[in-house]
């Protein structure tokens, strides 16, 4: 199945019935305006015949920031919210992750990256200090 076949096949999730291991990743800009770059990155189920999207993660580069807007995964893919954080950083590599502010759920996912990943905290690519519910000065 080619990549762009994603785009005919997205559907809402949760309605995925057994635990998903083989992921893989896509992401779509969908603008670009005054300097800003919108885009979506999905995960999907490389195991199912229609790659059926698990997660999506809708963000922004602007100004030298990747700005989170929010991350919706399906509660049977573990760990799918780091790996697409991560994801997402791998793409955009020595450019900060804003998260913005955060639900709870959010704050657990953040806090969770920062003690498994601690040489991202080092290396300053987190700019929200959530233990602190404040962002941090640049």
């Amino acid at each position: 199945m080619r990549i762009r076949d994603i785009h005919a096949r997205k559907n809402r999730l949760g309605d995925v019935t057994e635990a998903v291991t083989n992921v893989g990743f896509h992401n779509e800009v969908t603008g670009f305006s005054h300097g800003q770059l919108d885009g979506i990155l999905y995960a999907y189920d490389k195991d199912t015949p229609e790659w059926k999207v698990i997660g999506t993660l809708p963000y922004c580069v602007y100004q030298n920031e990747v700005f989170i807007k929010h991350i919706e995964t399906t509660d049977k893919a573990p760990m799918l919210g780091v790996r697409m954080v991560k994801e997402l950083q791998r793409q955009h590599p020595d450019i900060k992750i804003n998260p913005g502010f955060t639900t709870d759920d959010g704050s657990r996912l953040f806090n969770l990256i920062k003690k498994r990943y601690p040489s991202d905290v080092e290396k300053n690519l987190f700019v929200y200090d959530h233990d602190n519910d404040r962002a941090e000065a640049r």
